[in-house]
């Protein structure tokens, strides 16, 4: 069975595997009917009513939001990644992010930073160097 690759992925779809792979959310629930997705953060701020209501944070925007994307950032950083951004002025895909770290580099190109920025990180966790 194939993974997905991020620039095959919605948004949605990249955000929970960002949740999941990178950020460390654990127990990610299908979008709801308000499009929500719920989880368990890695902080453990997040949890469940008994009734199963779900309580506490959704699964950030992480591929269309900025600060949500530099937390992606930030826990890369953490992992001994350094991020490097470019922009084409001329290109549809113009926003190429890269996580640089001791074992090689990754990059990604997307429509937006955020985007681009969330694809490289995913790829460099799954160790697609």
């Amino acid at each position: 069975m194939s993974v997905m690759q991020p620039a095959e992925m919605t948004d949605e779809q990249l955000n929970a595997a960002v949740a999941f792979e990178v950020m460390g959310w654990t127990n990610l629930t299908p979008p709801d009917w308000q499009g929500g997705m719920y989880g368990h953060p890695p902080d453990g701020s997040a949890h469940w009513h008994r009734k199963a209501l779900r309580v506490g944070p959704g699964v950030p925007h992480y591929a269309t939001d900025y600060a949500a994307a530099f937390e992606v950032v930030e826990r890369m950083r953490e992992s001994g990644w350094t991020l490097m951004l470019m922009y084409y002025r001329n290109d549809e895909d113009g926003n190429r992010a890269y996580f640089i770290g001791d074992d090689g580099a990754v990059s990604a190109e997307a429509i937006s930073v955020t985007r681009s920025i969330c694809e490289a990180a995913l790829q460099a966790v799954r160790g697609e160097t």
